[in-house]
């Protein structure tokens, strides 16, 4: 159904990152309409946006509740759990995604990210695998599948997978010293990086790790 007004000026306030006006008015509207996904979506993304996250959960979660078909609903709740450190609660919401959906490469993605936090690296690859056939451009599984590689000691792969990305998205700072890195690692000095140049004026190193920096 179509947002009434009152859940679309939430809905413009959440993307104008007007978070307090959001859960002033969000009060009122939510009293009178307490089944409202929309409202209820509204209100966790403002608490998201303030860093109050365990108000954000709860009214997540309440979301979800009002309909547990809404898939994108569901991806973004286990987004929120995983940038929060529960990992096994973003893991069981994309378990539950991709029994659902097996097209649906973000939430595989996602399911892949848990399992290599975890440790679970065989687990992670296979997921991974299967997230590129379904989408071989999908940049951030080739990251992470460069680094599975890199831990089981398979480095051609790894360079292969993290020379993808850095062929699709050469701006990619953090991918470039990444494979500068694997590179090094097994001795091939056939190309040569200077980090001081890469880096330039940029202090923001783009996510790379500082021991591949060094």
């Amino acid at each position: 159904a179509s947002p009434n007004p009152g859940e679309l000026l939430l809905q413009l306030l959440v993307q104008s990152r007007q978070y307090q006006r959001v859960l002033n008015l969000g009060q009122d509207l939510l009293a009178d309409n307490p089944r409202s996904q929309q409202l209820l979506l509204a209100m966790a993304r403002a608490f998201r946006g303030l860093d109050q996250i365990g108000p954000a959960c709860k009214l997540y979660l309440a979301a979800v509740a009002c309909d547990f078909e809404e898939c994108a609903i569901q991806e973004e709740l286990a987004g929120f759990f995983f940038e929060n450190g529960r990992i096994k609660e973003a893991l069981a919401f994309f378990a539950d995604l991709v029994e659902r959906d097996a097209f649906n490469a973000n939430a595989y993605h996602g399911l892949g990210v848990c399992y290599q936090l975890m440790g679970h690296t065989e687990t992670a690859l296979e997921i991974y695998q299967y997230v590129l056939n379904l989408n071989p451009q999908m940049l951030g599984t080739l990251r992470n599948i460069s680094h599975v590689y890199h831990v089981l000691m398979r480095p051609l792969e790894a360079i292969e997978a993290v020379s993808q990305v850095v062929k699709s998205a050469p701006e990619d700072l953090a991918a470039s010293i990444q494979l500068a890195f694997f590179r090094r690692h097994i001795g091939d000095w056939s190309e040569s990086l200077d980090v001081y140049d890469l880096l330039g004026t940029n202090s923001n190193c783009g996510g790379a790790s500082p021991f591949q920096i060094l």
